[in-house]
């Protein structure tokens, strides 16, 4: 038999205190942990007129781009595949022996 669920009264009762030490309580407002959850922290627009113009590549400096990435990609695998083979031969031939 389910018993009923009774509704929950909130005495005031503090059991775990959740304000963070040495941070003013103005700054939480603003982090949106306390006060109005919907008003959030609009952040600043980035200023972009120093910035310089996005570089344009060529189709074969686009392809040398991915070959290169890929070509590292490669290596790392490579070198995780090797120490996992050693790992194994390891076991294998001297620890489980």
């Amino acid at each position: 038999m389910r018993k009923k669920r009774t509704d929950f009264e909130d005495d005031g009762h503090v059991i775990a205190p959740m304000d963070v030490d040495g941070m003013p309580q103005s700054m939480l407002e603003q982090s949106g942990w306390f006060g109005n959850p919907r008003r959030r922290r609009r952040e600043k627009p980035v200023s972009r007129e120093n910035e310089p113009p996005p570089v344009e590549l060529t189709p074969s400096e686009t392809r040398r781009f991915i070959g290169g990435a890929l070509a590292a990609a490669l290596l790392v695998a490579g070198v995780m595949i090797a120490a996992g083979a050693l790992f194994i031969l390891f076991c294998t031939h001297v620890w489980l022996r």
